[in-house]
């Protein structure tokens, strides 16, 4: 079609660029769909990443008390059992 203007062919016409902007807002929405679905799907594993931190430093914390009792509870058995003796 020749543009009226400066007498140059246009690529495309007024319908079908209308069309292409049509599908362009389709596929626009989709995409937004998607990264709002990624960004829930990011903020679930962010919440879990957390929760295992928590739980690791919960295990760790259990874990050196169990260690420091078994460490350190014949040590303080030992000086009770010897006060016991000393002043009973």
């Amino acid at each position: 079609m020749p543009d009226e203007k400066n007498g140059k062919e246009q690529w495309f016409s007024n319908k079908d660029l209308f069309l292409m902007v049509q599908e362009l807002r389709g596929e626009l929405k989709e995409t937004r769909e998607i990264v709002k679905k990624y960004n829930g799907i990011r903020s679930d594993m962010n919440w879990c990443v957390e929760q295992l931190q928590k739980h690791k430093i919960t295990k760790d914390t259990r874990y050196n008390l169990l260690s420091g009792v078994r460490e350190w509870g014949g040590w303080i058995v030992a000086i009770g059992i010897l006060l016991v003796k000393i002043f009973g």
